[in-house]
């Protein structure tokens, strides 16, 4: 069975299918960790149980989650707009702003990683907040004891993230070496148009036994 040459003409390029698949997955990935937990923050006291002061703490508490909760929005509003635009340029422009956006979504959250024990003050103040309504002593100095007890536990939030970070760069590298692909591709051959006979050349010989073709301007009418 054969396969239309028309419907293959109009078929988006793999490279262009696999760019928008992974940018899309990536940008949605982004945005659903952003919107998770990160952490939870718990103090570790000795003598204490108990879940009551542990504190969740959601990617979009922190400033961190809310700029990869733009950017996975970015990479979504990016992805569908670059396979439905036809400009080269503008095609490669948006590529590596995908590239770019999920760099650092997926900087933000590894580096919340490596100085996880700072970057979630927001549970320590919260579970400082708690005990300071429960018992009545100064916010302040419960803070400052607690802060040596406390455990930050990491989330599936965070790690969303980063996935979705490193998914959506595969997907801008996509996106540009399709658009590279598409600049490198040779044109399509053009077909030569039968060329009319020249009206100028003169006229072959007649064979030999043929009738004479008359002179020009001369009668047409036969001899009696």
């Amino acid at each position: 069975m054969h396969e239309d040459p028309a419907s293959s003409k109009n078929r988006p390029p793999t490279l262009r299918l696999a760019s928008f698949a992974a940018t899309s997955l990536g940008g949605l990935l982004v945005g659903l960790g952003s919107l998770l937990d990160w952490a939870t923050v718990a103090p570790h006291i000795p003598g204490a149980t108990g879940t009551a002061l542990n504190s969740d703490i959601p990617g979009v508490d922190l400033a961190e989650g809310k700029i990869t909760l733009v950017l996975g929005f970015a990479l979504l509003v990016i992805g569908v707009v670059m396979r439905g635009i036809s400009s080269g340029r503008t095609a490669r422009i948006l590529g590596w702003v995908i590239v770019a956006a999920s760099i650092v979504a997926t900087g933000i959250a590894v580096l919340d990683i490596v100085r996880k024990d700072s970057a979630f003050d927001a549970g320590a103040q919260d579970t400082a907040h708690k005990i300071a309504n429960t018992t009545g002593l100064p916010y302040t100095n419960i803070l400052a004891r607690i802060e040596r007890y406390l455990v930050v536990d990491l989330k599936l939030g965070i790690y969303l993230v980063i996935a979705g970070g490193i998914i959506g760069l595969i997907g801008g590298l996509l996106g540009i070496a399709w658009v590279s692909g598409r600049d490198r591709a040779p044109a399509p051959p053009v077909t030569d148009a039968p060329v009319p006979p020249d009206q100028s050349s003169p006229l072959p010989p007649p064979e030999p036994g043929s009738p004479t073709p008359p002179e020009p301007g001369s009668s047409q009418i036969p001899p009696d």
